[in-house]
């Protein structure tokens, strides 16, 4: 029995007036989960390899039809990776050989133009077959301007067979933080500034089949107010507080959560004009 489309980043022209139509309920998952289409398989938490071709199988109530039924695959690109107007509903894809983690996948069935249902989503494992050679992180250092400040963490793995991929958000790799009172660091690689603490330093311990990299932190022990690190108080700290108002804070410790409410507000950039070393929170002058 023959498979459906495999997956294609450039769609054929039939394809792209479905794909537009389907984008806005697409994202916004707005109709939620259907228990009248559902995917077969593999199984939630089955482990690929990139590059892997695997067969998706997707089974509807008896007595409901759909006029298209497809499948959504996480970070494949914008759009359905594949479409069947009738019944068998089996796909084949490819895994890109540059993808690898816990990736979603979601079967949908079209009722009528731009409207439709989704099945409960699935995922893949993706994952390389290779042993790892070595790793390699960036940045390799972390010098932080303020308590509360984000940066992400890159990880590439170099494999035996000579392939190399970025793994950051593999299933496989582990983040540690040697001290949480000076920076933590999630599942996803991001790393956020703390606070001071006694030292202002810690690193982040990146680990993946063995091998272990670490990336020395920094945290400065900056004035109240001072969100830059620059030694004063000004309209560039003002604006750090811009960016980031009616956003939640990262930590109790959170340099620019002023009042300590747990939210970044105006209430906060209120506070910080109080502190501003020069009239004004000029960022030059007396």
């Amino acid at each position: 029995m023959s498979r459906g489309l495999g997956m294609n980043l450039i769609a054929p022209f039939w394809l792209l007036g479905l794909i537009l139509a389907i984008i806005p309920w697409a994202v916004s998952m707005a109709q939620g989960v259907s228990s009248d289409i559902n995917i077969t398989s593999p199984q939630s938490g089955t482990a690929v390899t990139p590059g892997q071709t695997i067969a998706v199988d997707v089974v509807v109530a008896p007595g409901v039809s759909y006029s298209k039924v497809g499948l959504l695959v996480e970070d494949f690109g914008i759009g359905p990776v594949a479409i069947k107007g009738v019944p068998p509903y089996e796909f084949s894809i490819q895994i890109p050989n540059n993808l690898v983690g816990s990736k979603k996948i979601t079967a949908f069935g079209v009722t009528s133009p731009g409207a439709g249902v989704f099945s409960a989503s699935i995922t893949v494992d993706i994952e390389p077959s290779s042993p790892i050679k070595s790793l390699s992180v960036s940045p390799q250092k972390i010098y932080f301007n303020y308590a509360g400040q984000r940066i992400p963490l890159s990880v590439t793995g170099n494999f035996v067979d000579g392939s190399s991929l970025d793994i950051t958000r593999s299933s496989r790799i582990i983040y540690r933080s040697e001290d949480p009172t000076v920076a933590t660091v999630d599942k996803a690689g991001l790393v956020t500034a703390t606070d001071a603490g006694l030292t202002g330093s810690t690193a982040v311990i990146v680990t993946y089949g063995g091998h272990s990299v670490g990336v020395p932190v920094s945290v400065p022990a900056a004035i109240r107010g001072d969100l830059n690190g620059d030694g004063v108080v000004d309209r560039d700290d003002l604006n750090i507080i811009l960016t980031w108002r009616n956003r939640r804070a990262t930590s109790p410790n959170d340099a620019r959560d002023l009042n300590h409410d747990g939210v970044i507000n105006a209430l906060d950039a209120r506070i910080l004009v109080t502190l501003c070393t020069r009239r004004g929170c000029a960022t030059q002058g007396p």
